[in-house]
């Protein structure tokens, strides 16, 4: 199912959260990344038709959202940030209801559908352990569940692996890979080494506006040529990280991607035009996505000809 949005609007007290945003949905997996605040969960949560945009609109093929939402909401699945399940259910019965809500029927077909997406996420169908008593990585496998009753044409999945250990998180994506070739998926997440392997397009958002959108290498490539390691003493490193690290760096400043420590060493991954510090060793290094997204975002001004 295509989808195109078209010049939407969210205002919160009289701020704008999305602003006037346009895009169209590809194929495949896209990502979508930006800093806590950029507005992506707000962005999405229009898509899922879950909130009316102030102003624009969104076109699902042939359908639009608000007129048609019954025929497009049959089509998307959707997995928010905060998804909650009812504990005193076991997985099967909360995905068979889950199921019965989204129209598969009768009964008997709404139970196999939810025994069938617990063993596609992973889980026992024939378990009788309330979701209660569930890890957090296995109640987000259930919640990622719901989300792909009836083989959604878009799926919409908003920080799948957060707070989940590394086990659990590998589990999810291994799902999210496994349905990537079905239809469209957009996929929004922090931990932007997971869209290196997954995507093929990638959005960046910034204070509610997507600022770049294109394959994780070219989005790469916005950092090229400015990407340094840079190995210091621990005590230089002391002096110069509050004036490197903060926020409100002024233009010049090099945007610090990495800190590493090495025994009495510490390795800085920067972004910078030239070596920002003489007698230090210095090495340049070949840019990925998460670099290509600090050169678009970040405040010390290296972003400004994206």
């Amino acid at each position: 199912m295509e989808l195109q949005a078209e010049d939407l609007v969210k205002v919160y007290r009289h701020r704008p959260v999305v602003d006037h945003l346009s895009f169209e949905l590809q194929p495949g997996v896209t990502g979508l990344i930006g800093r806590n605040g950029a507005g992506k969960s707000t962005l999405l949560k229009m898509l899922a038709t879950v909130l009316p945009p102030t102003r624009g609109r969104v076109r699902y093929g042939p359908w639009q959202s608000p007129r048609d939402l019954s025929a497009i909401r049959h089509r998307l699945g959707y997995l928010p940030q905060l998804f909650g399940l009812y504990d005193y259910q076991t997985g099967l019965e909360f995905l068979t209801y889950a199921c019965a809500l989204k129209g598969v029927a009768p009964w008997r077909a709404a139970r196999e559908e939810a025994a069938r997406l617990l063993e596609v996420v992973g889980l026992d169908p024939s378990s009788a352990t309330r979701l209660g008593r569930y890890s957090g990585g296995m109640r987000q496998r259930v919640a990622l569940a719901q989300s792909l009753i009836q083989e959604p044409e878009l799926l919409i999945l908003d920080e799948p692996g957060a707070g989940l250990d590394p086990e659990e998180r590998t589990r999810i994506l291994s799902v999210v890979s496994l349905i990537a070739g079905h239809g469209r998926l957009l996929l929004s997440t922090h931990a932007i080494a997971d869209l290196e392997q997954l995507a093929d397009r990638v959005l960046v958002m910034h204070e509610g506006r997507v600022v770049a959108e294109g394959s994780p290498l070219e989005i790469a490539r916005r950092a090229a040529g400015r990407v340094h390691l840079l190995t210091m003493p621990v005590g230089l490193w002391t002096r110069i990280a509050p004036t490197w690290t903060t926020r409100r760096a002024g233009p010049g400043t090099p945007l610090v991607a990495n800190v590493q420590l090495v025994g009495e060493v510490v390795r800085v991954r920067v972004l910078a035009e030239t070596i920002p510090l003489d007698g230090i060793e210095a090495v340049s290094e070949e840019p990925g996505l998460a670099d290509g997204y600090l050169a678009l975002t970040g405040l010390s001004g290296i972003g400004d000809t994206a």
